[in-house]
């Protein structure tokens, strides 16, 4: 068990009362408050909004706004990847919920089409590990 000596616990009584004393001016009207003793503190602590009980947040998210922020993020990426690796395209754009990469030309055995087609499948695993 604890042992105070009784100077620490008038030490401890006096401070928790002080405590008490300085927070008594929040609770009191400003008419109360003029009564006051001078040699207490009379200033009151200022509430924020929240403690006031003023304060109302919603909070929301657009969807679609969302949605169409990260197609412009995959475009923008697409296009990006399109460029690194050289392959010939006429436009990136979004359409239909996706993103739409036209080739200017296929050469005879689609290698531009295959290549095109791992762009965009290290994309979408890469977005996938950003999803995590």
């Amino acid at each position: 068990m604890l042992h105070f000596t009784r100077g620490k616990i008038i030490a401890i009584v006096g401070i928790c009362l002080f405590g008490l004393l300085a927070c008594v001016p929040n609770f009191l009207s400003p008419k109360a408050l003029e009564s006051y003793p001078n040699f207490l503190p009379r200033t009151r602590i200022n509430l924020g909004l929240d403690l006031q009980g003023g304060a109302h947040v919603l909070a929301g998210m657009d969807v679609e706004e969302l949605r169409r922020d990260w197609l412009d993020k995959v475009r923008d990426a697409a296009r990006a990847a399109m460029l690194r690796e050289k392959l010939g395209f006429q436009s990136v754009g979004i359409a239909q919920g996706g993103v739409v990469v036209r080739l200017t030309k296929a050469n005879k055995n689609g290698m531009i089409a295959r290549r095109a087609t791992q762009v965009v499948v290290i994309l979408r695993c890469q977005g996938a590990q950003h999803r995590e």
